[in-house]
């Protein structure tokens, strides 16, 4: 809850991605050492999740998706269906 705002987070799992994919004002060398500093390194396992959000009067899912990062595999639509939300609705 937020004040009376349900907020809920739908993950639609993680996936492997080389972060110099989307941070490109960054040589190589400074981001191998920024990510060693977390104990990361290449490739980093990226989450991705929408959210849904119950205002009582108005449900709204937010969904800004990753473009072609993750290719076709995005299940987010058969999880909203889950939660008694047909695809595409406008509710």
């Amino acid at each position: 809850m937020l004040g009376d705002v349900e907020v809920t987070v739908l993950s639609d799992g993680t996936f492997p991605m080389d972060a110099s994919k989307i941070l490109t004002n960054i040589t190589p060398k400074q981001l191998d050492t920024d990510l060693g500093r977390s104990f990361l390194k290449e490739p980093v396992e990226m989450s991705v999740n929408a959210f849904l959000i119950n205002t009582a009067s108005k449900l709204v899912l937010i969904d800004t998706g990753c473009g072609s990062l993750m290719g076709p595999r995005s299940e987010s639509c058969s999880r909203t269906q889950g939660l008694g939300l047909p695809a595409g609705s406008n509710r």
